[in-house]
């Protein structure tokens, strides 16, 4: 949760110039979990930031942090027009890029952030519109002796 406002803190005026509104919904019984923080606040402010591109004026971005089974999990979802299925392999792909200013390396970078947490990226449709970025991060269990 730490991680994800520090990361919303960056991005929060690009949110703002744009006219698109920020929600935050976050889980406060999720456990701490070790992880390059710097890092992951590079991951949340690159699909907040990408979330933020992608939705029009008046829309919102919605960042959500809870537990699905053994992960902790940050969804970034958008209201824009989604990602043809056809596109959604090459995404990952360096210096690939759909955006006129866009370098291609935002996604895969991301994508190896969160693996080199032993985490999972995951995609799928927003059924409102958009797209859905979920991160996972596998939770510590306790000791057993």
């Amino acid at each position: 949760n730490n991680v994800v406002e520090r990361g919303l803190a960056v991005v929060g005026r690009m949110a703002e110039d744009r006219k698109v509104a920020l929600e935050l919904n976050l889980d406060r019984d999720l456990p701490l979990i070790p992880l390059d923080i710097l890092r992951m606040e590079q991951v949340v402010i690159n699909l907040v930031n990408n979330a933020i591109q992608a939705s029009p004026e008046g829309e919102k971005v919605v960042v959500n942090t809870l537990r699905i089974s053994e992960y902790a999990a940050m969804e970034v979802i958008d209201c824009g027009c989604g990602i043809p299925i056809e596109q959604r392999e090459n995404i990952f792909t360096p210096f690939f890029s759909t955006k006129k200013e866009g370098t291609g390396l935002g996604l895969p970078i991301v994508k190896k952030i969160v693996e080199s947490q032993n985490g999972r990226l995951e995609l799928s449709d927003n059924p409102g519109g958009g797209i859905i970025f979920r991160v996972l991060l596998p939770m510590m269990r306790a000791a057993t002796f």
